[in-house]
């Protein structure tokens, strides 16, 4: 929308009026006299005040004129088999082989009294719901994150004290230990002291005595008591010379306190980890409006999201289970319940050789480890699983969810080698299924039962005041589309039906 919001009308008449409303059947702005105008149209056109409709809107509006695949050329008709609004470009592209295309103002009739809009605001609600939910899990997680920091800082300072504390007790174990021996070794010093200074008072008494002798003494005598004190002299001389140690403190550290040194790197790791949330649950909804459907399957590793069912073999005996399984990028997730409770897959699945392999975690409990093959179709897997040593056989199927679309149909049925087409109005009701519709042969009405578990639908063609016809066949999982057989008289062929409005 342009920033001078001008009448679209007039501009095309090179004049210059101040838009003050928007007509929604013309999808263009309009000024006050234009819109006089508008409403006298007839039918009458349905003027909307500026104020009611927000910039969004108008690029919303604006987007969606044109074909998603020729993005200069308007979109003016709607493409049943692929759910898909198109140009006339697209009819000789990619649309050349599709039979059931018609106008847009056709499928668009009665859009606002269906159920589409209801259902995208029923689902844009669940979004915003999850949307808030995450936002909430954001912000508790920076809390926590902040109180995860301080419990860490309280962890290392722990370490820290109790790193100083040992080193505390090591040290007062050695202080001890140093003193104990220091007192051993003061002891004999002691001890020796004390032994020099009896010798070396009884050495200077005989040397006393030996001057003393000299004078009490004959030669004969003093001689004789000069060779007894020679002997007890040479005594001491050994014993000064050979008996004397001299002791020492040493210390010798523990060898392992330098590698104990060299081996604390760091008090240890702070590391990032990131767990999914498991948020509620946004089941997946019918789509209404007029979009291209949704394949569940994974073109990375070949499987189908959703829902399955399995059993694995145990002592001759199967043991049943169910899960909700995830195929992303060649990833593999999931969670499900069986007779032991429930439990978590995580694995992988090679796209080219469709073997798959995941750990099956029960919450707080084993694991056990399963290998298999994807069927072709992703529909289908078998293998084994292997716990402890011990290895059985499994088998997993994939478990559709069907849905069920009331509002206008159109189809063809295959009569000796011609196709005829037909148009119905459909209402699914619980498990009931009816219509009235009309064709080459007349306007008829349906009556019949359909199962949601499987799809399977099967009804009566009758037409008024004429015969009837036995229709079966197979809904897709979206509900969108059937096929299957008919049957009158004996005879039997095709028939196709797809829904092009609600």
């Amino acid at each position: 929308m342009p920033n001078e919001k001008l009448c679209a009308g007039c501009l095309r008449d090179n004049e210059e009026n101040i838009a003050e409303t928007w007509c929604s059947n013309c999808s263009e702005l309009v000024c006050k006299f234009c819109a006089k105008v508008h409403r006298r149209f007839d039918p009458l056109h349905t003027i909307v005040q500026l104020n009611d409709v927000s910039e969004n809107n108008f690029s919303l509006i604006e987007t969606s004129k044109y074909c998603g695949t020729h993005s200069d050329q308007k979109s003016v008709l709607f493409c049943s088999q692929h759910d898909q609004s198109i140009c006339d470009l697209c009819l000789s592209g990619d649309h050349a082989n599709c039979k059931l295309i018609v106008s847009i103002e056709r499928a668009a009739k009665g859009a606002k009294e269906g159920t589409a809009a209801e259902d995208l605001e029923k689902r844009l609600k669940d979004i915003v719901t999850m949307a808030r939910t995450s936002l909430k899990e954001v912000k508790t997680n920076a809390d926590s994150l902040l109180k995860q920091k301080s419990d860490i800082l309280q962890m290392v300072s722990t370490v820290r004290k109790e790193i100083e504390k040992r080193l505390d007790e090591l040290e007062q174990d050695i202080t001890t230990e140093i003193e104990k021996q220091y007192n051993t070794c003061q002891q004999r010093v002691t001890e020796q002291e004390r032994v020099m200074e009896k010798q070396e008072k009884e050495l200077m008494d005989r040397n006393a005595d030996i001057n003393s002798l000299k004078k009490c003494t004959n030669d004969i005598q003093f001689f004789q008591t000069i060779k007894t004190l020679d002997v007890s002299t040479h005594q001491y001389e050994t014993e000064m010379t050979t008996k004397i140690t001299r002791i020492s403190l040493e210390y010798e550290p523990n060898k392992e306190i330098p590698k104990l040194i060299a081996a604390l790197k760091s008090f240890g790791i702070v590391r990032i980890s990131e767990t999914d949330l498991e948020l509620h649950h946004i089941p997946d909804k019918m789509q209404q409006s007029q979009v291209q459907v949704k394949n569940t399957k994974d073109t990375k590793s070949n499987g189908r999201t959703g829902h399955w069912s399995g059993f694995y073999k145990q002592h001759n005996r199967q043991h049943p289970f169910a899960l909700d399984i995830v195929f992303m990028e060649g990833n593999v997730t999931g969670e499900g319940i069986d007779q032991i409770g429930k439990f978590t897959i995580t694995g992988t699945c090679d796209v080219s050789s469709r073997r798959i392999q995941f750990r099956k975690q029960y919450k707080g409990a084993h694991s056990v480890n399963y290998s298999g093959q994807l069927s072709q179709d992703g529909c289908k897997m078998e293998g084994q699983y292997n716990i402890g040593g011990s290895s059985d056989k499994f088998t997993m199927t994939f478990v559709p969810a069907y849905h069920a679309v009331s509002g206008h149909w159109t189809g063809f049925y295959n009569q000796n080698g011609n196709r005829y087409a037909f148009e119905l109005d459909i209402t699914f009701e619980g498990d009931k299924v009816s219509g009235e519709g009309d064709d080459g042969i007349g306007k008829f009405s349906i009556n019949g039962d359909w199962i949601s578990s499987s799809g399977k639908i099967q009804f009566c063609k009758q037409y008024h005041d004429k015969h009837s016809v036995d229709y079966s066949g197979q809904l897709s999982c979206d509900g969108r589309s059937m096929k299957g057989k008919y049957n009158v008289s004996g005879f039997s062929d095709n028939f196709t039906m797809t829904v092009v409005s609600l």
